[in-house]
């Protein structure tokens, strides 16, 4: 059977994944790495490079990263450069990757970081154990691991984190990290979230990138004491325009999980109870969308 137009069924799904094969490609092939932000040759004495450099572009990072690709590339991902190092039996592996700007940079150290523990000789914003160093400056994500599981490289990895410190560029500011109130902000909490991969730890509003998040429309969160010994999650998100920012709230309360049982609502504001018998509620003021959640009590609907 053929169609009108004489071609088979699903001739526009194979050229569609022929389209997609062939532009993946081209963007792998296309990678240009940042091989002047690897470390040289003793970093820490008696470390050498080992093999060849290796370059990911945002094709081929699914080949690295075993289940975890999805919130680099919702943030902004570029490129990986990968270099091994060895002295005698141990080894280390750093990963520079390349982030679009320095909110995706900070945002996706945050999100993977945790609560941080800090080596005064490392000028940029890290974390280091015995087992990794994951770094921050600009739009760079630096991640060496100890590949010799358990032997102690803390101060290796922390001369390796001052070498790849005085190789990258300068820090840029983000505003968003100074979006939400820091009075009451439970430390290590604050995150930024670029859409669905990132928000799904956070709270589930229902399914998709239902507060049409992105690069233009970044959302800063955090925790916060609640007074009475327990917390609640506050989120901000600023978008380009009013009428974004409306079509936002309209998508969000269209699309809300079943789920969450919408107890007032109005224009510009929405509370609801979730699943957990907790509260939320969301307003609007002008581009901005205001939210928070996993609140004790039902608050009063915002004017």
């Amino acid at each position: 059977m053929r169609t009108r137009t004489g071609r088979k069924p699903g001739f526009g799904r194979v050229v569609g994944a022929l389209i997609a094969t062939l532009w993946l490609a081209v963007a792998v092939a296309g990678a240009v790495g940042d091989p002047g932000l690897i470390p040289p040759d003793g970093a820490a004495p008696g470390w050498a490079r080992a093999g060849t450099q290796k370059v990911y572009g945002p094709g081929e990072l699914y080949n690295y990263i075993d289940g975890g690709a999805e919130l680099f590339l919702e943030f902004g991902f570029e490129a990986l450069t990968l270099q091994h190092f060895h002295m005698g039996g141990a080894e280390l592996v750093v990963e520079v990757y390349r982030m679009t700007d320095p909110a995706a940079g900070v945002g996706i150290y945050l999100a993977k970081s945790g609560r941080e523990q800090r080596d005064p000789g490392i000028p940029a914003r890290h974390t280091v154990d015995a087992y990794q160093l994951m770094l921050q400056r600009n739009r760079y994500l630096v991640i060496i691991n100890n590949l010799a599981g358990g032997s102690d490289l803390r101060p290796v990895l922390a001369a390796f984190g001052q070498a790849v410190a005085r190789l990258l560029p300068r820090d840029a500011a983000v505003p968003l990290l100074k979006a939400l109130p820091a009075q009451g902000q439970l430390p290590d909490t604050l995150r930024l979230v670029r859409g669905p991969y990132g928000l799904s730890p956070i709270f589930t509003f229902g399914e998709g990138n239902i507060l049409s998040l992105g690069r233009t429309a970044t959302a800063a969160v955090a925790r916060y004491g609640d007074g009475a010994g327990g917390d609640f999650t506050r989120m901000r998100v600023d978008y380009p325009s009013e009428a974004a920012a409306r079509e936002a709230f309209r998508k969000l309360v269209a699309q809300l999980d079943p789920y969450l049982k919408v107890l007032k609502g109005s224009g510009t504001a929405l509370v609801f109870a979730d699943y957990s018998g907790k509260f939320g509620v969301v307003s609007r003021q002008g581009a901005r969308l205001d939210i928070r959640v996993r609140l004790k009590q039902a608050p009063a609907l915002p004017q």
